[in-house]
């Protein structure tokens, strides 16, 4: 009976856990999602009041386009003709105004990507350090000895004891970076099906470069080189 209160404490400590890392990635994504659309978002409506107040001629709204050409490229979306400025700026201006946001939670996403694989490698490198120094063998031989202190010698059932404890300490460590790797390729898996859902729902709104790839927001976070992962492209 103990046992099992040992077990549901456990599992209900672990849902505590998942709940609250939840809700501290849901903040740090809604935050830097805002941070990241808000000059863009801020831009759009300047122009859709522009836009408001131009001629209902053909010609008044191309030279809009004109007179505007840069703010418009500062927006990220890929309004180029008349009936596009009129789609973005009268018809359907929130589905525009989702297709911005929906940029910058993309880079929003790929800043959290980028967070937690640098968590993971710096937890590894911990863990790897302890395993290549051997400082886990000082508790764990301690541990092994506790029950024949003052005993004056070690059998040869104890060494075999610390043997097997030793061993279960090193392969403690092993399972955790063996875990540690499997929630960040979970978390990466999630994130990247979200990226190709945004991607997939708004990317036809979006501006090109000069290259001809899908402009993303600018992030201003420092980031690390993600190891193995290959993030979809803004089609």
């Amino acid at each position: 009976m103990d046992e099992l209160k040992i077990k549901l404490f456990d599992y209900i400590k672990t849902l505590k856990t998942a709940a609250k890392e939840q809700k501290e990635f849901n903040q740090e994504l809604n935050k830097t999602t805002s941070e990241l659309s808000s000059s863009k978002l801020a831009k759009f409506y300047e122009l859709q009041k522009a836009f408001e107040q131009v001629g209902n001629t053909a010609k008044d709204k191309e030279q809009f386009l004109k007179d505007y050409a840069d703010g418009l490229k500062e927006t990220g979306l890929a309004i180029n003709d008349v009936q596009t400025a009129e789609d973005a700026f009268i018809n359907n201006t929130d589905k525009y105004v989702q297709a911005i946001i929906a940029r910058a939670k993309i880079d929003a996403y790929k800043e959290q990507i980028t967070k937690k694989t640098q968590e993971t490698l710096e937890k590894n490198l911990e863990l790897e350090r302890k395993i290549e120094s051997g400082e886990y063998k000082t508790s764990a031989i301690a541990q092994s000895q506790a029950g024949v202190v003052g005993q004056g010698y070690i059998s040869k059932d104890d060494l075999e004891t610390q043997r097997k404890v030793v061993e279960q300490a090193r392969k403690k460590l092993e399972d955790e970076i063996k875990k540690n790797n499997k929630e960040l390729n979970d978390f990466i898996t999630n994130q990247v099906g979200n990226i190709s859902k945004l991607n997939k729902e708004y990317s036809s709104l979006w501006a090109t470069n000069d290259k001809g790839t899908k402009e993303t927001s600018k992030s201003t976070s420092k980031t690390v080189d993600i190891p193995d992962i290959q993030l979809p492209d803004i089609q």
